[in-house]
């Protein structure tokens, strides 16, 4: 999330380790490094690979505005895949290293025009850059008589070297003395051949660096290329032929690609992919002979095939569920995964308007969504809303009178911010028991509020509306009386949600931000949703000082002593994207959260887990700025989220194929004249297993959080208010 673009040292090393791991779609040092490490099994070819995207960074540095792309490794990884795919079969001679700069300079123009080509079409250019100079390269160094082929050729080399003491050979015996499935030898050759390299001790290294980085890109790339050495099986055809010229490797890049990278990992999109195998095998061949009479091979452009046809199909088909474009590129499917999972609900309840019950105190739902008696057809995603006693009744006796019910005359609120575009304020008031059926809705009011979203009050009371047409108000504002006019045989206030201007429009079915449910002395808070009939419901009340205390304004800071007398200063920041989170100076590690005014939600953490603010992260996971105590609000905590590595493995390794919930985080507010406190627990389960535990309190002083404390079984955290 958090990015640096300085043009350092440390810019030009993430742009190289980046350009490595970027053949994974990945941006991790660690893997990006153990590419580089097996690059070097050839000391030539590793040299000339990384030169090739020295090279390339460099010349995109001159011409390129955007500095991250060269950093994230964008324009670097298909000038080290022509750089390794030269290495083997030319000898290395002075026409040859005129040939290695001619086909650079031909990959970054190439990557260029590709770049921007695709991006009129929405589509990646991935490595069709290499491909097109790869095959350029190849036809025209054939008529260069100093350009001499090597007699090893690309994996002949490894044959010879098997004879010789070369250690990389005696790892690659030792492997092989496991006595390894054919299928999983070949898995490792295919996996090292990415890199032009079929040692097997490749193939392991970038395997492992693969599960360390994703255990969900691993196990995708792994059942990509079972089932592809099925389909070789089934069609009888050489499984040696997957771990050359890049031919299984083509399964295993558009597996990654398809349903890690561009859509959200799911048992759906790797389900597409398995359907797609017999499409893109049938490419596959087909390339390989027909490009074989040019002596070219098929190289990776089945996958980029395959990929174009599968976007295009995708962009154009309606919307399924399970298959979920990635909005942010995280460059990791377990964040892809876990962070859709925590910021897609909250963007979503975010992006609506957040409308609030309109009424003050407790009213219950006489007749909801669908009801039996006027909630019919068009017009059944409608509220009506009475105020009741404690006998349940609707009106004082002897309840002849509308005066005599409790709700008439009683204010009528703003649900949202909005515009009043339709009034009728002069409709009378029936006698209890009498309907007015030829002026159905009564005085009513439509207020717009925005993106075509409209709202309905009706049954107002007569003369009582607070505004005019075209007045401005604002949510919780008083804008008429309920009373019992138009069909309203006793006084209720009748809501609905519409898309249109007119009084009476047809309803839609619209949710409120958060409100509260009453039910006998037992309170539950209910966010994004709506209420159903019989409940007896009210607004959330908000207390100052907990909003204030967790307010968190861009430009301020918090400055907290911890336990060994060492004061931490966090400081208050957003990113280009508006997200705001706390940033500590001193770990490197920010807290993203998402305040909407009536709940504060940390969403995700990077950095060191080890940290204060860590901590401080996990015991504010989500906290609601109530007065009542006992409402609790609830939460759950995304296992990445936790500092627990190896169960956390165990989950990503299912989390695309089950729904593998996470901890359950509950926040209860304890409010007090002269005393606030906020208590909350968490207690983390997997398959019935409790992991682990903690709880967490906050003192609230002054509109302060001035102490806090994280205690589980193994560790004690807290945190005095420093000034």
């Amino acid at each position: 999330m958090k990015s640096e673009s300085k043009t350092g040292l440390f810019f030009w090393w993430q742009a190289s380790i980046n350009s490595y791991a970027q053949i994974f779609f990945s941006k991790d040092e660690l893997l990006g490094i153990a590419c580089l490490l097996i690059t070097f099994f050839n000391p030539l070819s590793g040299l000339l690979g990384l030169l090739g995207i020295v090279f390339g960074n460099l010349l995109s540095f001159l011409f390129i505005s955007d500095k991250q792309e060269i950093q994230n490794g964008y324009w670097g990884f298909n000038h080290l895949m022509i750089s390794l795919f030269l290495s083997f079969p030319y000898q290395f001679n002075f026409p040859f290293v005129l040939l290695f700069l001619s086909a650079n300079l031909l990959c970054f123009a190439m990557t260029f025009w590709i770049k921007n080509w695709a991006a009129k079409w929405g589509m990646p250019y991935l490595s069709l850059p290499f491909i097109i100079c790869a095959y350029i390269v190849m036809l025209a160094a054939s008529s260069f008589p100093n350009i001499s082929y090597s007699e090893k050729g690309i994996y002949a080399a490894n044959e010879l070297l098997r004879e010789s003491v070369n250690p990389v050979v005696y790892f690659d015996e030792e492997i092989l003395k496991f006595h390894l499935p054919n299928f999983i030898v070949e898995y490792l050759r295919t996996i090292a051949g990415v890199f032009f390299n079929s040692h097997l001790v490749a193939g392991l290294i970038i395997s492992i660096a693969l599960f360390i980085y994703s255990r969900i890109s691993f196990v995708f790339s792994f059942l990509a290329f079972s089932f592809a050495w099925f389909m070789f099986q089934v069609y009888g055809l050489d499984t040696n032929l997957l771990s050359q010229h890049l031919l299984g490797a083509n399964f295993i890049f558009y597996a990654l690609s398809f349903a890690t990278f561009f859509l959200i990992p799911g048992w759906l999109p790797m389900l597409w992919v398995m359907c797609f195998f017999p499409v893109l095998m049938l490419i596959s061949i087909f390339l390989t002979k027909f490009l074989i009479s040019f002596q070219l091979f098929s190289l990776t452009l089945p996958f980029v095939i395959s990929v174009f046809i599968s976007l295009s199909i995708m962009r154009f088909i309606k919307p399924i569920k399970g298959f979920k474009w990635v909005p942010f590129q995280y460059f990791s499917p377990e964040k892809n995964l876990y962070l859709n999972s925590i910021l897609s609900p909250i963007q979503e309840q975010l992006s609506r308007i957040q409308l609030s019950l309109p009424f003050y105190g407790h009213w219950m739902v006489s007749q909801g969504h669908n009801g039996g008696i006027t909630h019919l057809g068009p017009w059944s995603k409608a509220l009506d809303f009475v105020l009741l006693d404690d006998e349940m009744k609707t009106y004082n006796d002897p309840g002849l009178k509308p005066e005599d019910y409790y709700c008439f005359s009683k204010p009528v609120l703003s649900p949202a911010n909005g515009y009043v575009v339709m009034l009728t304020n002069d409709i009378e008031d029936n006698i209890i028991g009498k309907s007015n059926t030829k002026e159905n809705w009564g005085n009513s009011m439509v207020i717009q509020h925005g993106g075509g979203l409209y709202t309905q009050l009706s049954h107002l009371k007569k003369g009582s509306a607070q505004v005019m047409i075209g007045d401005y108000v604002q949510k919780g504002h008083i804008v008429a009386l309920c009373g019992s006019s138009g069909r309203s045989p006793e006084p209720h206030l009748h809501f609905q949600v519409q898309y249109f201007p007119k009084i009476g429009s047809q309803t839609i079915d619209y949710p409120f931000g958060i409100f509260v449910e009453n039910t006998f002395n037992k309170k539950e808070l209910i966010e994004n949703g709506t209420p159903k009939e019989g409940k007896t419901i009210s607004n959330l009340i908000i207390d100052e000082d907990l909003s204030e205390a967790f307010s968190f304004s861009p430009g301020t800071s918090l400055r907290y002593e911890d336990k060994n007398k060492i004061v931490w200063e966090w400081n208050v920041l957003t990113t280009a994207y508006n997200e705001m989170y706390l940033w500590c100076n001193k770990t490197m590690s920010a807290a993203y959260f998402v305040n909407d005014g009536n709940i504060l939600r940390f969403t995700t953490f990077d950095g060191d887990k080890k940290s204060l603010l860590y901590y401080f992260f996990l015991a504010h996971y989500k906290i609601l700025f109530s007065t009542e105590s006992g409402l609790c609000v609830k939460e759950n905590i995304s296992p990445m989220l936790f500092n627990v590595t190896y169960f956390k493995w165990v989950i990503d390794i299912f989390a695309p194929f089950i729904n593998v919930k996470g901890a359950e985080f509950v926040s209860e507010n304890s409010i007090e004249e002269y005393h606030k406190e906020v208590n909350n627990k968490c207690d983390y389960y997997l398959f019935g297993i409790k992991l682990f535990s903690f709880s967490a309190k906050s003192v609230i002083k002054k509109e302060q959080i001035t102490e806090w404390n994280y205690c589980s079984k193994k560790q004690r955290i807290s945190g005095q208010l420093s000034s």
